[in-house]
């Protein structure tokens, strides 16, 4: 697979199921909530924060790498294939770096909603179906974020750095 079309495969997979999926947890929450009343009602509230900081912090997260570091390897690629210098040799590599730093953060932040999310939620047995629907939203989420960060840290990313690195060595031939 090109890393163009890796890109395009994290893009059609992960990015359009985050994109659909982000903007409803709020609304699972308040389900949540109004399902549990006052028993869990401050954990649940703790919860919903959680996840629209995580939120937050994958939408600025996908903004980044469809704006500005797909496009980059996008133009990387290409210049490879025409056989042609790249002009922004060494630019991508640390944007891979801070992405690589952003799916920590993510994962860290995941860590604590499933700490907050057993902390309220009654087993799936027990559960009303506003909390298992919210519970099974946060699941989808979870793997397809570890899907997801696979792709890109195991994969993608330490090619495009091959790459870049490759690059930079032939140019000072």
């Amino acid at each position: 697979m090109t890393l163009v079309e890796h890109i395009g495969r994290i893009e059609q997979r992960h990015h359009a199921f985050l994109k659909e999926l982000l903007p409803r947890l709020g609304g699972l929450v308040r389900g949540a909530i109004e399902e549990a009343g006052v028993r869990h009602a401050e954990d649940l509230s703790s919860l919903e924060l959680k996840l629209d900081s995580l939120r937050e912090v994958i939408e600025h997260h996908l903004r980044t790498e469809e704006r500005t570091v797909f496009p980059l390897i996008r133009e990387l690629d290409a210049c490879v294939q025409r056989r042609e210098a790249f002009p922004r040799l060494g630019v991508v590599s640390p944007l891979l770096d801070h992405l690589g730093y952003e799916h920590e953060m993510a994962g860290e932040m995941l860590s604590e909603i499933r700490r907050l999310m057993s902390a309220c939620l009654v087993p799936d047995g027990a559960a009303g179906e506003a909390a298992r629907s919210l519970r099974e939203a946060i699941q989808a989420l979870d793997d397809d974020l570890r899907e997801h960060v696979h792709q890109e840290n195991d994969i993608l990313f330490p090619r495009v750095t091959e790459l870049e690195e490759r690059l930079g060595s032939e140019r000072e031939v």
